[in-house]
């Protein structure tokens, strides 16, 4: 791999046939291409996968590969993921772990987060379940527990956990009360109490990086959905300023209409059809589009980042 038009070389050795494990080395000269001294990375990978090279300060960085040809940015990290048994959440916990974190399962349906955590077990990650209400205080700082006496620390959070599929639509006035308490218990009191359970176990590993689920339906209003989002949005603003004296960053992400089973059970198709050809964008967003965002925002690249709501939504808010 040589490109001189960027001034800058590489070269690699191969051991062996195709599948064979090689030795990668890379160098950046000095022609003011890179910012930096020239630094040389040493990767052992066990397939010809191309790597990304990073520069920071004074050196070329290589992003380490795992035994499967993904990044590892993330390794020797600890990633709490809330609502991690299906959908984004599930996208998120194997995201994160392909990427090196170990990953904590935190999910009130014992069959999909244990699903999921034997899923990452047998793919040779380190991951754990622990079945968490978060509207309960006591299940909150019992997921701390098991994730303090398994790992020592937390460094990632994903408050991920809501309620939407399957969600009542009646309006504010007229939703039954002990619904509506319920639901708010568990959108908008949920994030909080995880929140507060997990922060001891951040600042002990010396800080790290919050992202809050929230949707683009919180600047839409309409409904006791929308006003549990823009909770969401007032609380990562408010959490950002309390937090960031710990060195811990607290941002969301807004997804707009995303491709998963629960919005096809929920949206007709004639409204998501109709959703759809209104947005400068005009598809339905996928997973992927949603855990990019959020790795990005969980890593190191959004360090000077925090109080933000990034709506992820092929266009369909536009806000000044």
């Amino acid at each position: 791999w040589d490109r001189p038009r960027h001034r800058k070389t590489a070269f690699m050795h191969m051991c062996g046939g195709k599948q064979s494990r090689f030795l990668c080395a890379f160098s950046a000269d000095r022609s003011g291409t890179y910012p930096c001294q020239p630094g040389l990375g040493v990767v052992l990978l066990d397939r010809p996968v191309r790597p990304n090279l990073l520069q920071k300060g004074g050196g070329v960085i290589v992003w380490i590969l795992n035994q499967r040809g993904k990044m590892t940015r993330f390794r020797d990290k600890v990633a709490v993921i809330t609502g991690a048994g299906q959908g984004i959440g599930e996208a998120y916990a194997l995201a994160l772990a392909e990427q090196g974190a170990g990953v904590v399962i935190a999910e009130i349906d014992k069959l999909a987060g244990q699903r999921v955590a034997n899923t990452l077990i047998k793919e040779g990650h380190d991951a754990l379940f622990v079945e968490t209400d978060i509207a309960s205080v006591e299940s909150c700082h019992a997921l701390a527990e098991a994730v303090t006496e398994r790992f020592g620390g937390v460094d990632f959070l994903v408050n991920n956990a809501a309620i939407f599929a399957g969600k009542r639509k009646d309006g504010l006035l007229t939703v039954d009360w002990a619904y509506y308490q319920r639901f708010m218990e568990v959108n908008m009191n949920g994030l909080l109490l995880v929140t507060r359970a997990i922060y001891p176990a951040m600042v002990s590993r010396g800080g790290g990086s919050i992202v809050n689920q929230s949707s683009t339906a919180a600047w839409a209003g309409g409904d006791f959905y929308s006003l549990s989002k823009a909770a969401t949005n007032a609380l990562t603003v408010s959490l950002a300023r309390e937090m960031g004296s710990m060195n811990i960053r607290v941002n969301a992400i807004a997804p707009g209409p995303t491709d998963t089973p629960a919005t096809r059970n929920s949206v007709s198709p004639e409204r998501l059809e109709q959703i759809v050809s209104q947005m400068p964008i005009a598809r339905l967003g996928t997973t992927n589009d949603i855990v990019e965002a959020c790795l990005f925002l969980l890593s190191d690249q959004s360090s000077w980042i925090t109080g933000q709501i990034i709506a992820v939504d092929g266009g369909s808010v536009v806000r000044f």
